[in-house]
């Protein structure tokens, strides 16, 4: 019995992550072209670069850049919202998010009762709409994958300002490339 299991995992094909759409499916290891074909437009995409570095010798190291994109599908209320990952125009991950929202949703009030953590720039546009301001900057960080590889990420950082008046203080929600990572409260709102 144990070698049956052995054999069944040992033969299984290694996992890709999957989602259906329009009646067809799209997996890891798909295009851009064929997810674009298979499901139409997103409701929303963010993308950034990031720099992959490779020592090959105590003195040499090699650098290519990639782009990463995130593209949202929102199905409506029914379905989950889907986030699919890209590199270099590769789908490499399919996550699965909240219950979605009907294409004529309605923003909430304040913005921050109604944004959680994580959540992409699409689902904030959804719950919140759109902000009063934007700000944007670039940022940067490294993460070392291994003794001889590093990785540097470069960040889109947006700032959303929603004012609701001189009632209300001022919501700041800031994304770092399309996700939600902090919210604060600024100065009061005005007209």
């Amino acid at each position: 019995m144990i070698f049956l299991l052995y054999g069944v995992f040992c033969l299984s094909p290694a996992y890709a992550a999957s989602m259906r759409c329009n009646g067809k499916i799209v997996s890891t290891g798909d295009s851009r072209f064929t997810v674009l074909t298979r499901c139409g437009e997103p409701s929303g995409r963010v993308d950034w670069e990031e720099e992959i570095s490779e020592f090959i010798s105590p003195f040499e190291k090699v650098s290519r850049f990639i782009t990463v994109e995130e593209w949202v599908y929102n199905f409506g209320p029914t379905r989950f919202i889907r986030v699919l990952s890209f590199r270099d125009g590769v789908l490499t991950d399919i996550q699965t998010r909240d219950y979605g929202f009907p294409r004529d949703a309605r923003p909430g009030f304040p913005c921050r009762d109604e944004a959680d953590m994580g959540d992409t720039q699409v689902e904030i546009l959804i719950k919140c709409g759109p902000p009063a301001y934007k700000e944007v900057r670039e940022a940067e960080t490294a993460r070392r994958l291994d003794r001889f590889r590093r990785r540097r990420i470069l960040i889109r950082v947006e700032e959303w300002y929603y004012n609701y008046g001189p009632a209300y203080f001022i919501d700041i929600l800031v994304f770092e490339n399309g996700r939600l990572v902090n919210m604060r409260t600024g100065e009061q709102g005005y007209y």
